[in-house]
């Protein structure tokens, strides 16, 4: 196989992404919220919470893939239409640096040059102009001033978030590790303004084979051999195969992804698209997942019973 081909089968691998239930529950809820604040005419903004790894930038990708951004004639004039935006808030973190990053969603030519005043007016009047109705604003941690002694929310930020949900009427959605939630609900005036909160978790194993994480596998195969010429010896949610993983990788979504698409590269390396359960052992040997990896033997070279003995899986 040739280089080219490799990397044309794992750049289709590598833009398969597949959402679990409980995100797509999130995806409608946070659509929900954007509804209800246009009626109730109250901001309603809302909290998502995973650990590391379990699908954030998943979701916020989703997201935004279903407010289009589009053109339309306004007396003569062409306008950009941009309903929702997606940023990462800077760290460290300021008013002006946060602000700034807000004005580049919009193109605007010069979005440090200003005081915050004038930045907060800009920002406002582009929101309007624009018709931006969800505003997403991932690893909200940056919010909170970490010491060695404490974790405090940096209170400038906070206000002129408070200041902004305010004056624009929108949806705001902070997206991060659910740890930070009680310090930025610890400003009462903060909380109010994000009454809601949504948390993932991990992917569950089933022994009924109807877990979370097979029917993840399940799609994902499905997606791979659409796609791709990649084939399964075993299929993904077999029975021992899905227990396997899920030890390896403790129901992680990103994990499992890199599992997945590091023993099919491997495996194209070697002149083969058939995957079978051994590549997935060579994978676990690299310590590929060894940070979330249930056990600290190799899961693939175990069967159902050496497994549940090891995980007390019932």
């Amino acid at each position: 196989m040739n280089t080219m081909e490799l990397i044309q089968i794992i750049e289709k691998v590598k833009n398969i992404i597949v959402i679990p239930p409980d995100i797509k529950k999130i995806l409608t809820e946070v659509d929900e919220a954007v509804l209800k604040t246009q009626i109730f005419g109250t901001p309603l903004g809302c909290f998502i919470l995973a650990e590391g790894g379990m699908g954030k930038t998943t979701i916020c990708k989703a997201l935004m893939s279903k407010y289009k951004t589009s053109e339309k004639r306004i007396e003569g004039a062409i306008q950009q239409i941009i309903p929702a935006f997606y940023i990462e808030v800077p760290s460290p973190v300021t008013v002006k640096s946060l602000a700034a990053h807000m004005l580049e969603q919009f193109n605007d030519p010069t979005p440090s040059i200003g005081d915050t005043l004038q930045l907060t007016n800009r920002l406002c009047k582009c929101i309007e102009t624009c018709e931006t109705k969800l505003i997403i604003l991932d690893e909200f941690h940056h919010l909170v001033d970490l010491t060695k002694t404490s974790k405090r929310l940096n209170q400038n930020v906070a206000s002129w978030i408070k200041n902004l949900v305010n004056r624009t009427g929108i949806t705001f959605c902070l997206v991060g590790l659910p740890e930070f939630e009680n310090i930025i609900k610890n400003d009462t005036q903060l909380a109010r303004r994000f009454p809601l909160s949504y948390h993932f978790k991990k992917l569950e194993y089933s022994l009924d084979q109807n877990g979370s994480l097979q029917k993840f596998l399940d799609r994902y195969q499905k997606n791979i051999t659409e796609h791709t010429p990649i084939t399964f010896e075993t299929p993904l949610k077999d029975e021992l195969l899905s227990l396997q993983i899920y030890v390896a990788t403790g129901g992680n979504i990103a994990f499992i992804s890199l599992l997945i698409k590091q023993t099919i590269f491997k495996a194209l390396q070697n002149n083969y698209y058939n995957i079978k359960s051994i590549d997935f052992a060579e994978t676990w040997e690299t310590g590929l997942t060894s940070f979330v990896s249930l056990i600290n033997q190799n899961p693939f070279l175990m069967n159902k019973n050496q497994l549940s003995l090891k995980i007390r899986f019932r």
